[in-house]
């Protein structure tokens, strides 16, 4: 099964759109993309969910290792094909992390991604082709 959408894009809108689900039911996200600057220092990270079997999400934006037991989720019930706001992080590493919605129980852990000031990144929790999970560290702007 193919996916057919007519889409318009503003002039001079950056825009993402991400094609996603079982074969049998397509689905497309599109996302208006903020690329202005973030606050001097700081890089912007977008977390998007587009993996069917994970369903909702709570996702972590930690310092690497660190034990999600001991901290609240940075963003609580991400739905499935959706998408948070920007988070400003402070330039550095951190671990992105999707656990199951309500659990501690890890799906996705991107490992240590490091941020420089001015960047703006998009993270996707994805299924994994050969079952499982996967994720896509996406470059929006430098």
């Amino acid at each position: 099964m193919f996916l057919t959408q007519t889409l318009n894009f503003g002039s001079g809108t950056d825009t993402t759109q991400l094609s996603f689900n079982f074969s049998s039911s397509p689905q497309s996200l599109v996302l208006t993309d903020d690329n202005s600057a973030p606050p001097s220092g700081d890089a912007k990270l977008r977390l998007i969910n587009v993996s069917p079997s994970l369903g909702p999400a709570d996702v972590y934006i930690v310092s690497p290792g660190t034990d999600i037991n001991t901290v609240s989720p940075t963003i609580s019930n991400l739905a499935f094909g959706a998408a948070s706001g920007y988070q400003n992080l402070t330039a550095g590493n951190y671990e992105v992390i999707y656990a199951f919605a309500g659990q501690k129980s890890i799906a996705i852990d991107g490992g240590s991604l490091a941020f420089s000031a001015g960047q703006i990144r998009s993270f996707v929790g994805l299924n994994g082709q050969s079952g499982g999970f996967t994720d896509a560290f996406l470059a929006d702007v430098n």
